[in-house]
């Protein structure tokens, strides 16, 4: 995770935090298991809280604080694209390389010729 990296953690940090997102990966793996959207949208929702509880408990104070602020930085970069970082953010790298357009790469190829 991006805003992770930014925190200056310990090494016991490092491995409490990777321990927690395996924990947090393999619920995962099962939630995506579960037939029935709404259950699995819930159990998918009620994993990142818990992920996101594990890491209040490991983070100091202030790294909570950065934590958050680099939290609302990436959102905020999203520009309400619904896929995430594969949407039509500013940051997006796919766009920005011709893979797939963003709303901004529109214009280069969708134009028309004179």
């Amino acid at each position: 995770m991006q805003a992770l990296e930014k925190l200056k953690l310990t090494d016991k940090q490092k491995q409490q935090i990777e321990k927690a997102r395996a924990d947090w990966m393999k619920g995962m793996q099962a939630a995506r298991q579960e037939q029935d959207r709404e259950k699995r949208r819930a159990k998918m929702r009620e994993l990142g809280q818990a992920f996101r509880a594990q890491l209040d408990k490991i983070l100091t104070p202030e790294q909570k604080k950065k934590f958050d602020t680099e939290l609302q930085k990436m959102r905020s970069n999203r520009q309400g694209a619904p896929g995430g970082p594969a949407g039509a953010g500013p940051n997006n790298q796919r766009s920005a390389a011709g893979g797939q357009k963003g709303a901004a790469g529109k214009t280069g190829s969708n134009q028309k010729q004179k």
